[in-house]
């Protein structure tokens, strides 16, 4: 259920205000707050409002809008300011979400309207141009940060969502990336003779979706008996200045590799350099990473000098519904 605050509250406007910065109003607000930029924004916002207002009922609205967010670590504040009061929560809003809900004057940034924050625990995250169905999205997240107890999530349904206002220009846009993003296994095969191995994947956006995180691990059943296993964790960018792709790759052999990417404008494929398979010596490997319907398809491709290029290995990582956890 969305808590709303009387149109004519003073604690909604300095509501959100608090909002819009962060919950912080800056370093001289204690001692002097008639001389700060926190100050001039909400004297603004009373009077493009047309709220007269004294200087101590401003501030009581600013002690007032404080105590609500402390009351509340775990909130989500919904902008009502003029550019985003056209939009209303969904009436089927579950009221036994783990978080509460309040509805806020003005966060700023209206062109981005509708607006909406997260605040947990002292972090926020905002969102912008919401409807009904992003709305679930972020519910989603909401729950999902509750049970982790951190905003700092993998997978973040409301990720499409966010942005920041404080640096604009920070938009790096890694959609095409976007099918490898989830929790992943396949069975495969590799070699001459296609023994068989498993690969399970889990990929996840980080640093606000200027990157890709993928953590895997492969096995390979032994002719003799026994599994042999390996873990990696790599990290997929782009670089700002030339808008190639690049990445790192960790082994726990303790092998530290570099990549570049390229994307195929047809298939939407990941494809890159790689390292030639052990049973492979002194031939080039190029792998690519292909979508599919159920997740993606991996292959590696070998060639020398004097050879056509042969599949080496194949597995199809089929996406799995499940339950990420931060990592």
């Amino acid at each position: 259920m969305v808590e709303a605050i009387p149109n004519d509250s003073l604690a909604k406007e300095a509501l959100g205000l608090l909002i819009e910065q962060k919950g912080y109003l800056g370093d001289s607000w204690t001692s002097n707050p008639f001389g700060t930029e926190s100050w001039e924004l909400l004297r603004k916002r009373f009077e493009t409002l047309g709220i007269k207002v004294s200087p101590k009922e401003a501030l009581d609205s600013v002690r007032q809008a404080s105590e609500a967010m402390k009351m509340a670590p775990r909130c989500l504040y919904v902008c009502r300011g003029r550019k985003c009061e056209h939009f209303t929560s969904p009436a089927n809003t579950d009221e036994r979400i783990p978080f509460s809900i309040k509805e806020t004057g003005c966060q700023g940034s209206c062109e981005y309207s509708p607006r909406a924050a997260l605040r947990f625990d002292g972090n926020q995250k905002d969102f912008r141009n919401l409807d009904a169905t992003t709305w679930q999205d972020l519910l989603t997240l909401g729950s999902i940060a509750s049970h982790s107890g951190t905003l700092l999530v993998d997978n973040d349904p409301a990720l499409a969502l966010q942005f920041d206002p404080m640096h604009f220009d920070s938009t790096t846009d890694l959609t095409t990336l976007g099918f490898l993003v989830g929790h992943f296994r396949g069975e495969g095969y590799y070699g001459k003779d296609k023994r068989p191995f498993s690969k399970e994947v889990i990929g996840s956006w980080v640093a606000k979706g200027t990157a890709l995180a993928l953590r895997m691990s492969v096995s390979y059943p032994l002719a003799l008996g026994g599994i042999d296993s390996h873990q990696a964790f790599v990290v997929i960018g782009l670089k700002a200045n030339d808008g190639e792709y690049i990445g790192n790759a960790w082994t726990d052999s303790g092998e530290s590799l570099e990549y570049r990417y390229e994307i195929d404008d047809q298939s939407g494929a990941l494809i890159f350099s790689d390292s030639s398979p052990e049973h492979g010596k002194g031939l080039s490997a190029r792998k690519s990473l292909i979508p599919e319907k159920r997740g993606y398809e991996e292959r590696l491709e070998v060639w020398d000098d004097s050879s056509e290029v042969s599949l080496y290995s194949m597995v199809l990582l089929k996406r799995i519904n499940s339950a990420v956890t931060n990592g």
